[in-house]
């Protein structure tokens, strides 16, 4: 991330974590098959791996969906986004939210 982390959340598997941002940074950390992946990153010397989805605004909010395939993005904006976890697009925007989500 290059700024705040404002959320962090496990997908439903285990092995793994959304985190999202400030600047309208969404990364997808991924490590091994291994739920517990994340213990052993210090121990050896290894760097998880992210891959990120481009969001217009500083996004507040994540929550996957109970199969693991999409994950929905709340920003500042209003805008709420459903994102394919596996092509790292967005699928659908909801603009409808008066306030930030």
């Amino acid at each position: 991330h290059d700024g705040s982390v404002n959320c962090a959340r496990w997908a439903p598997d285990g092995c793994r974590l959304a985190s999202a941002g400030d600047r309208g940074t969404v990364c997808l950390w991924r490590g091994g098959s291994d739920a517990a992946w994340w213990c052993e990153l210090d121990e050896k010397n290894e760097r998880a791996r992210c891959d990120h989805l481009n969001h217009a605004d500083d996004v507040y909010d994540v929550a996957w969906s109970p199969c693991g395939k999409w994950l929905l993005t709340g920003a500042i904006d209003g805008a709420a986004t459903v994102w394919d976890t596996c092509t790292r697009r967005p699928v659908k925007v909801l603009r409808d939210h008066a306030h930030y989500i």
